[in-house]
């Protein structure tokens, strides 16, 4: 696909709603920021890192931008 017809799948999947953040980590995803992730479940982490890392609605606004960008180009 060229720019703009990618711009556009992308700001009509993502930035016209609200993403649930959860499923933007996949299952078998360990993020690890803190000395002691290594001993925590994967679950938890991936749960954490969703919700403390993860703004669906600061990325639906910054998709934004990056569709406006591309199509006033």
């Amino acid at each position: 696909a060229d720019e703009k017809a990618f711009a556009r799948t992308l700001f009509e999947h993502f930035g016209n709603r609200e993403t649930d953040v959860f499923s933007l980590v996949s299952p078998k995803e360990l993020p690890s920021f803190e000395k002691y992730d290594k001993y925590i479940p994967g679950d938890l982490l991936r749960r954490a890192y969703a919700s403390d890392k993860l703004d669906a609605s600061e990325a639906g606004r910054r998709l934004g931008d990056i569709y406006n960008a591309i199509m006033k180009k």
